[in-house]
């Protein structure tokens, strides 16, 4: 009874999760130049913007933990602010200067 209400729970959080882990690309460990190797990661999918990567302060990155540090970028989903028009209430025109 106690194996399968585990992997029910089980299913249930596998289900949930691989949402956010769906568009992840994992990247295989290798050495540097220098001789330094990297232990394998995923990574986000390239794109035109670092502020969905998971160094980007404040996503966290779901496979360790740990929250970005690296600053968004200003422009990213902020418009320009642009000038208010004034609105005349539908059959109100406005006053002529003669």
């Amino acid at each position: 009874m106690l194996t399968i209400r585990a992997l029910i729970i089980a299913a249930v959080l596998i289900t949930i999760s691989a949402p956010v882990f769906a568009g992840d690309i994992p990247v295989k460990g290798y050495f540097k130049r220098d001789g330094t190797y990297v232990e394998p990661y995923h990574r986000t999918p390239p794109n035109n913007t670092i502020n969905d990567n998971y160094s980007t302060s404040p996503n966290i990155n779901p496979w360790t933990g740990k929250q970005g540090t690296r600053a968004p970028e200003p422009s990213w989903g902020v418009q320009p602010m642009q000038p208010i028009q004034p609105v005349q209430p539908f059959g109100v025109q406005p006053r002529q200067r003669w």
